[in-house]
């Protein structure tokens, strides 16, 4: 492009490369005229891909939630196609790539344009042989003495979504929930996960 321009566009360094005053001019020229035509490339994609959903949430909550209930939605929608993008622990909402991002967070949500569409209730979980090893986690909270309780749960094995939601400390759910219940032990121990599916497998 410069040598077909005549001119210089970057300045190069070691350090990396930046535009040249020309180059900045041109930048600022066409930046327009790209960004019209990058959203019209994206309408004419929609147009192409009419009958297609394509969702992005996290591996977790699609293949615990979404995955199992696909069959009765292809039943009753048999023209929609769903494209499914499950991302890492955390969902980029940012990037507009998806006709429906379901993400996981605090309310309210940090997009304006977003909708709740389920609530949650934090409480523990455990495999039955867990249960019956640590036989105090049957006894009610009420009948629990103080420092009993403190103790007993801080032997217990945390396991932990250490990446719930952006910006969440690793510990955040079990340190909600042990405020909420009232008991002051350290929940920053155990072993984390960057999935919940695998955190629940782990249980």
């Amino acid at each position: 492009l410069e040598e077909s321009l005549g001119f210089t566009l970057f300045e190069r360094h070691s350090r990396g490369v930046r535009l040249t005053e020309k180059g900045i001019q041109l930048q600022q020229a066409t930046q327009l005229h790209f960004s019209e035509l990058g959203k019209l490339l994206d309408d004419l994609r929609v147009e192409k891909h009419i009958n297609e959903v394509r969702l992005k949430l996290t591996p977790s909550f699609a293949f615990k939630w979404l995955v199992p209930k696909l069959e009765s939605f292809q039943l009753e929608n048999p023209e929609i196609q769903v494209q499914i993008f499950a991302e890492g622990a955390l969902v980029n909402s940012d990037l507009k790539d998806y006709d429906v991002a379901i993400d996981y967070g605090l309310h309210p949500y940090r997009d304006h344009d977003a909708e709740l569409i389920l609530d949650e209730q934090l409480l523990p979980v455990m495999s039955p042989k867990y249960l019956e090893d640590h036989r105090w986690l049957k006894t009610p909270f009420g009948d629990q003495t103080s420092s009993m309780s403190v103790n007993q749960w801080q032997a217990a094995t945390l396991l932990h979504d250490a990446m719930p939601w952006e910006k969440a400390t690793r510990d955040y759910e079990w340190l909600y929930w042990a405020s909420a219940m009232g008991l002051d032990f350290k929940t920053d121990v155990g072993h984390f996960f960057n999935r919940t599916d695998m955190a629940m497998s782990a249980a």
